[in-house]
């Protein structure tokens, strides 16, 4: 093997790792972030549907069709 490849192999190998790391960092991140979108669109829609079902909210309106 001649010099010049073991000095850039490492490098590769170096920064190779870096980007395999910090792709799991973004992936981790982005499941987060995802979960953190799904509990609050649930936490929307309870309290949205959760006040129309007792007596002191507003109340949705039911289209009726002739």
């Amino acid at each position: 093997m001649c010099e010049r490849s073991k000095v850039v192999i490492p490098g590769l190998l170096k920064s190779w790792d870096k980007l395999e790391n910090s792709l799991a960092k973004a992936r981790r991140r982005e499941k987060v972030l995802w979960a953190a979108l799904v509990v609050s669109w649930m936490l929307v829609a309870m309290s949205f549907f959760g006040r129309n079902g007792g007596s002191d909210g507003p109340k949705l309106k039911t289209l009726e069709l002739a």
